[in-house]
């Protein structure tokens, strides 16, 4: 006698109708648990390319578009190719947002990439001192992100950030206070004030 055979004998019997139903239910729940955990993994995908091995270029600006809409920044345009300007641009509580995005295998950045932004800077600065600057990097990017160098601005970049009013960040540290805000550990009104410092950005 084949299981199908022995289930369909047995089946009607006293104690097997309710385990059967309730086998049927979870089967059911199952299924649709897996189908929200799916739709949720689609949701947040583009945290793997936002430290993403080997990840620059369009992928990476398109991951940290996703991270700041996401996060509720619902003004941002993506502006690099059409105007040949910043990368990203994003307007909140009535300041602009400079984003200019990098991917690199080297583990410390140029001085170049960070300084990268300044021209976009002093040119909105001219007609809105209301403009802010963030520079990001997924650097040392040919490793897992957890075996990254920590270390990717060195002083005199960091000093140049400050004096130049603009930010320096790596997307481990975004990818650090992603997490913080989905635990309720870090408020967004705090994620927007630290992003609008100047010099190195760490959560």
């Amino acid at each position: 006698m084949n299981k199908k055979t022995f289930n369909n004998l047995t089946q009607s019997f006293e104690g097997f109708k309710p385990l059967l139903n309730e086998q049927k239910e979870l089967k059911r729940l199952l299924s649709k648990n897996k189908r929200r955990l799916i739709t949720l993994e689609k949701k947040y995908v583009f945290l793997k390319n936002l430290v993403g091995i080997d990840v620059k270029d369009d992928l990476l600006v398109s991951s940290i578009f996703n991270f700041f809409k996401d996060l509720g920044f619902n003004e941002i345009k993506n502006v690099d190719k059409r105007y040949r300007k910043e990368d990203l641009r994003i307007i909140f509580d009535k300041k602009l947002f400079l984003l200019e995005i990098t991917g690199s295998e080297k583990a410390n950045a140029k001085d170049n990439k960070t300084r990268q932004l300044t021209k976009h800077l002093e040119k909105e600065r001219l007609n809105n001192q209301n403009v802010f600057g963030l520079t990001i990097f997924n650097h040392d990017n040919k490793k897992d992100y957890l075996e990254r160098e920590i270390n990717c601005f060195s002083k005199d970049q960091i000093t140049y950030a400050k004096d130049g009013k603009y930010g320096l960040i790596t997307t481990v540290e975004l990818l650090n206070a992603f997490k913080k805000i989905k635990e309720g550990k870090l408020s967004i009104e705090d994620f927007k004030k630290e992003i609008l410092k100047f010099g190195e950005v760490k959560f």
